[in-house]
């Protein structure tokens, strides 16, 4: 939970997008991804 408030509320500007956060990022070098993780559940 640590984590996910940091990124959300430190960095939320950058990570979180429209359809939640990015899939992959780096802090180091500067550089998000353009793609999101999705996981789904099958009915």
């Amino acid at each position: 939970m640590k984590a996910l408030k940091f990124f959300y509320y430190k960095l939320g500007d950058i990570l979180w997008k429209e359809y939640g956060f990015v899939d992959v990022f780096s802090l180091h070098e500067s550089w998000i991804a353009h793609s999101f993780l999705s996981i789904s559940k099958d009915p």
